[in-house]
């Protein structure tokens, strides 16, 4: 007659496992202070990070973008590599083939057009502050270098069309 299988015994998580997941907890809980949303509860665990703060990071934003003139401002920040650990893109253009052949980090906005389309009388200047805030938290820029429009004037672009 065979008898049940025991269950194997439960162990406990090791000190070093315990000691990372405390530290990711707080960090999540201070980084959730800063951010214009709820990042989540620390019963939740943790839903963000805390960034490297040695990370030099430059935004670089280029809106009303064509495909050849994104090509032109990756090629013009080329050098910006050796200066800063992480060059961040961002940019209405839904093309992304050019960033992502030269291997870059971007971040999406939707252009004046897709926005009116999906919802003409959404408060989309405060949808776009509050991205442009959120990308800051997140990458906590050293430098922010605007080709062209900036981030200013698309908010306000923005907040006028209402």
């Amino acid at each position: 007659m065979d008898e049940p299988l025991a269950a194997p015994p439960v162990s406990s998580p090791s000190p070093r496992a315990v000691a990372l997941l405390d530290r990711l907890r707080r960090g999540a809980l201070r980084l959730s202070t800063m951010l214009p949303f709820d990042a989540g509860s620390e019963e939740d665990g943790p839903a963000l990070f805390e960034p490297d703060p040695r990370a030099r990071v430059a935004l670089v934003t280029h809106f009303d973008a064509t495909s050849d003139s994104l090509g032109t401002v990756v090629a013009d920040t080329r050098n910006l590599r050796a200066v800063f650990d992480r060059v961040v893109y961002v940019t209405d253009h839904p093309e992304f083939a050019v960033l992502r052949l030269h291997g870059c980090i971007f971040e999406f906005v939707p252009p004046r057009e897709q926005q009116v389309l999906f919802d003409r009388t959404a408060p989309w200047g405060d949808f776009l502050a509050d991205r442009r805030a959120l990308l800051v938290a997140k990458w906590r820029p050293r430098s922010v270098i605007a080709f062209g429009t900036s981030f200013d004037e698309i908010i306000e672009r923005a907040r006028k069309d209402l």
